[in-house]
């Protein structure tokens, strides 16, 4: 992919007296687009620039000066071009005639403003960037189609998308008339606990005793960490090849975070959210919830272990094999500075900027009171360095929702929509703005 991408810039770079550019897509509905973007937006003595990916679809477009513009912005996520081919967003772009857009966020999918993924380099990700990003692609559309103030521009956007769209609406405001937010966090927030909330109602919604058997057996882990012997067993059920130190905090946390991680990520596999536990899944919450209640794989505890090797080795039966969840083998897949994947980029947002972390700290909490903010600290801190400790973390917070508002956000003609079982619900807006 990287690959490929270089050899797309190169033929990109040969428009030398232009600032856009044309490529095909790469998923064969419409062709990738490039605009030069600069890399810091606020700095007048910077020249450094990069390629911003993005789409159009001119289909519905009638030209006409009072003829609205539809940008669908892009969040922690690689953009396809089907999304300005197809979906709600196309629906409404057709009923009003509307010019449309899609724009990729920079760092993303190949948005790439430099060459690798170190700090430095990433102090490039920030939302005051991507927010300019998205003011300055709206000036040069304007410019490029001739367009007018009676040509107004309307932002859409889900998820962390979401929020960027309310934010960009809040802070352009001459330049965008109006936003569609949907399923947006726009409170910044160390810890979480709603996220545990959330999923344990989607699994009920799917068997009512869902929740009930992963507590039960969240619990039971607890309990059995207390004892020499307790540990054995749960080296044993969850297929250890070595045993737990239960002395150490760091490790007991990625444990039990790592079974937590089974559910939360099915979940947000079948709300088709973007991932904020770095794990690919294959298996529905039917499928897991069907076998926290299937009895011939005996108690709670068991089946949770059940689920734990559905996961780890792709099936109920792996007699004689053995795998250890390792942190340290998991944060070094983070610390990769020249691979840009999703998971190093989007965890530097939360631990600078969002927060977000899904904390479970009471014995009331469907996965028990072992996942504590710190885990999460020093998981940044491992990654990124020292500095990146929970001063850095509550600061990153606090300064986010000064800069825009959080869920105090003060803007007019922003939609807000928020699902019964969104995840995110207990941080976004409960009601639109006023018109």
């Amino acid at each position: 992919m990287r690959c490929l991408f270089l050899l797309a810039l190169c033929f990109v770079v040969s428009f030398a007296n232009s600032v856009f550019a044309k490529i095909p897509g790469d998923d064969g509905v419409a062709a990738d687009q490039w605009l030069v973007q600069k890399l810091d937006h606020f700095d007048p003595s910077s020249s450094r620039t990069w390629w911003q990916k993005y789409h159009t679809n001119e289909t519905w477009f009638r030209n006409s000066r009072k003829s609205p513009v539809f940008l669908l912005i892009g969040g922690n996520h690689r953009t396809k071009a089907k999304s300005v081919a197809e979906g709600a967003f196309v629906d409404y772009a057709r009923k009003f005639g509307a010019l449309c857009f899609q724009i990729e966020h920079r760092f993303y999918g190949a948005s790439l403003p430099t060459d690798d993924l170190t700090v430095s380099n990433l102090r490039f990700l920030i939302v005051d960037q991507a927010l300019a990003d998205i003011a300055f692609f709206v000036k040069q559309m304007n410019a490029r189609y001739k367009l007018t103030s009676n040509n107004r521009w309307v932002v859409f956007g889900k998820g962390y998308a979401g929020s960027l769209a309310a934010w960009a609406r809040l802070k352009y405001s001459h330049l965008i008339h109006a936003a569609v937010s949907s399923s947006a966090p726009l409170q910044a927030v160390n810890g979480y606990s709603g996220f545990d909330e959330n999923i344990k109602q989607v699994l009920s919604s799917s068997t009512a005793s869902c929740p009930e058997q992963i507590h039960e057996a969240a619990l039971n882990i607890e309990n059995l960490l207390k004892t020499p012997n307790g540990v054995d067993i749960l080296t044993r059920k969850f297929k250890r090849c070595n045993s737990l130190n239960p002395k150490s905090d760091t490790e007991v946390a990625f444990f039990v975070e790592s079974l937590a991680r089974h559910f939360r990520g099915a979940v947000e596999s079948a709300l088709n959210e973007p991932s904020i536990t770095s794990t690919n899944h294959h298996h529905t919450i039917d499928e897991i919830c069907s076998l926290m209640g299937d009895e011939k794989f005996g108690n709670a505890l068991d089946r949770y272990a059940a689920v734990h090797s559905l996961f780890t080795f792709g099936n109920l039966f792996t007699s004689g094999k053995c795998k250890d969840d390792n942190f340290n083998d998991y944060i070094s897949a983070f610390r990769d500075e020249s691979n840009f994947n999703v998971s190093r980029i989007w965890l530097y947002q939360r631990c600078t900027e969002f927060g977000f972390f899904p904390i479970s700290t009471s014995k009331n909490s469907l996965f028990g009171s072992l996942i504590d903010l710190k885990f999460y600290v020093n998981t940044c801190q491992q990654i990124f360095g020292d500095g990146f400790d929970a001063k850095r973390l509550t600061d990153g917070v606090a300064r986010t929702n000064m800069m825009y508002g959080g869920l105090d956000l003060e803007s007019s003609r922003i939609i807000s929509i928020v699902g019964d079982m969104d995840l995110w619900r207990d941080l976004g807006l409960q009601k639109s703005s006023k018109a």
